[in-house]
């Protein structure tokens, strides 16, 4: 399931291992991208703006900072490429790591079965899926809350 996202982050990651805008952009637009990153809408039109991001490299570079505000995020990306991935397919295996993750980590804390229904909701599942920064997010907060629970009272956690 990939969005317009994937290209601010992935180009944000070849950007920190290039150095290189151009170089940068050639890494991340050689990738096999779906109809829509190539610059066609639903119709099968193409769409102005993101051909314009698959063909200008500056163009595309002007988006990179909207990303940028993620950058443990785009660390964990560039980490996961340099294992050997492509900077597309990391975008992948971090989704589906922390998807994991986060399913360890409700069956550590409550030691169920309920967890597996709750994984397989199509919301839950969209964190496995999607290749953003949400199911690192969900990941690091569920994290911190079972943290909270399991070491303190249930309200030391709000105390400064």
């Amino acid at each position: 399931m990939f969005n317009i996202d994937l290209l601010g982050y992935s180009g944000s990651v070849a950007l920190a291992e290039t150095g290189n805008v151009v170089r940068a952009h050639d890494l991340v637009y050689g990738a096999p991208l779906t109809q829509h990153l190539r610059g066609l809408d639903e119709d099968g039109k193409q769409a102005l703006d993101m051909r314009r991001r698959a063909t200008d490299p500056y163009y595309a570079a002007i988006f990179l900072p909207y990303f940028a505000i993620k950058p443990f995020y785009i660390l964990t990306l560039l980490a996961v490429h340099k294992l050997g991935f492509s900077i597309v397919d990391s975008s992948r295996f971090v989704s589906a790591l922390f998807y994991f993750g986060i399913a360890v980590m409700l069956w550590a804390y409550t030691r169920s079965w309920v967890v597996l229904a709750v994984m397989i909701f199509p919301e839950t599942m969209v964190l496995g899926q999607a290749n953003d920064p949400d199911g690192m997010s969900c990941f690091f907060l569920l994290f911190g809350l079972c943290w909270c629970f399991s070491n303190a009272g249930i309200w030391d956690c709000w105390s400064f």
